[in-house]
């Protein structure tokens, strides 16, 4: 199929769209880092839904939990599909909700008055999230709001889609150059939101068998070898990359 007839046939057009779901272009080469990071994932969703289930703790909080958690997948999707561009505008909203857990974790007399809508947000979970998160969230969720307010970042990023039909638009542009690869930023913004996210959890469900990223010996029993090794030399060059 070529790049001309994706962009003038609407059949062809579809037929690539559809086989890049089929095909997952990026799973190939980073399989083992979403498998692990699938693994906490389901860790984070099974553990929040089972507090709600048993009634322990405060359902309304594990409730959210499985929501963040849950929140995550889409973005795994979009990343396999090569659709990078709009995963940093999703990931700002994964970090409000993020910031929403961490600020009615930390003021839970809220919570009904969020639940009633009459609470103020996102402003005042990300001023939390400001003060009480991970180091960089202000300089992450900065860069995240100008390409979720579609300022040039926003507009350029949907250019650069790494898949069959961003290489066809590309291909048919004046001037156009190869895509910059972006899979390894918005995986690793991924795993940002793990950390963040995990330790407002432990807190949120109090369980033993809750350790936060990266002490869950679990890891082991439902990852593969290949799939951790990847998964630890992928974090060590990126660390290395932006260090």
């Amino acid at each position: 199929m070529s790049h001309l007839s994706i962009v003038k046939n609407p059949k062809k057009f579809r037929e690539a769209f559809f086989t890049e779901v089929q095909n997952r272009p990026i799973d190939a080469s980073h399989k083992g880092i979403i498998n692990v990071l699938l693994y906490y994932i389901w860790r984070g969703i099974f553990n929040s839904a089972t507090k709600v289930m048993q009634g322990e703790g405060k359902p309304d909080l594990a409730l959210i939990c499985v929501s963040t958690y849950k929140a995550f997948l889409p973005l795994i999707h979009l990343i396999r599909m090569g659709y990078t561009g709009d995963t940093f505008t999703l990931m700002r909203s994964l970090m409000e909700r993020i910031a929403l857990l961490g600020y009615l974790n930390e003021n839970q007399s809220l919570i009904g008055k969020y639940k009633d809508g009459k609470l103020k947000l996102p402003d005042v979970a990300i001023k939390w999230a400001k003060e009480n998160s991970l180091p960089n969230w202000v300089q992450l969720y900065s860069i995240l709001t100008n390409v979720a307010h579609q300022r040039k970042e926003g507009v350029a990023g949907s250019l650069f889609d790494e898949n069959s039909i961003g290489d066809a638009v590309r291909y048919m542009l004046p001037s156009s150059k190869p895509a910059p690869s972006l899979t390894d930023e918005t995986l690793a913004l991924l795993w940002f939101g793990i950390m963040a996210t995990d330790p407002i959890s432990e807190v949120v469900l109090s369980s033993q068998d809750f350790p936060k990223y990266p002490n869950d010996e679990n890891l082991k029993k439902f990852v593969e070898k290949d799939d951790l090794n990847s998964y630890e030399t992928f974090m060590k060059n990126f660390v290395t990359k932006y260090t």
